[in-house]
């Protein structure tokens, strides 16, 4: 029985954004992308991993167009506990982040406006994963990611720089679904919701 310790994922990534702004019509329109994941994640040890994501895309509405850009990056470091005859393992892990969010707003009259979010963020999860003998296995992910200095540069205003205040409290859950070719145990198939 072959086991994975190491997995390196590749992932296009597709979002459909619909966006409220407050006082002002809504905007649609797709985020295209690519994220990627590798870890090192064998039985009862230690973890670790890197993860990445970038996406961008155009949504319009009644009032113009905002071209919206999305980067992520963060590392992982934690422990693996595996149960059950290694059926069920389950990851505990902290790490360290940085987010940027662009989006330039180009009004039908006047000029653009372009906000620059940045922030650094400490990730603390669980990723639990229950294998299966025929090769599918399913997992929870829940992963807090609490803002640490998160910053808008706004231009026109050359320059200017704020600390938000107010920080948002970013959580992610996935469930991923895994099919594991049974002749080349290398590849999976995987459906992550």
């Amino acid at each position: 029985n072959q086991t994975l310790d190491s997995r390196l994922q590749i992932q296009a990534n597709f979002t459909r954004v619909r966006h409220y702004p407050h006082g002002h019509p809504a905007f649609d329109g797709n985020l295209w992308g690519i994220a990627g994941v590798y870890e090192y994640r064998p039985k009862n040890p230690i973890y670790g991993g890197i993860k990445f994501a970038w996406k961008e895309g155009n949504t319009h509405g009644s009032s113009g167009k905002r071209f919206l850009r999305y980067g992520d990056a963060q590392e992982r470091l934690g422990y693996t506990f595996s149960w059950n005859h290694n059926k069920v393992e389950s990851t505990l892990f902290s790490g360290f982040g940085f987010r940027y969010m662009g989006q330039k707003f180009t009004p039908n009259n006047g000029s653009s406006l372009s906000f620059y979010y940045k922030e650094f963020y400490v990730p603390v999860g669980m990723l639990v994963d229950v294998h299966d003998t025929c090769g599918f296995d399913w997992g929870v992910y829940l992963i807090w990611m609490p803002q640490i200095y998160p910053t808008v540069r706004i231009v026109p205003l050359n320059g200017a720089n704020w600390t938000l205040k107010k920080t948002l409290g970013n959580w992610s859950v996935a469930v991923p679904f895994t099919y594991t070719f049974r002749t080349n145990r290398r590849f999976q198939l995987i459906f992550e919701p």
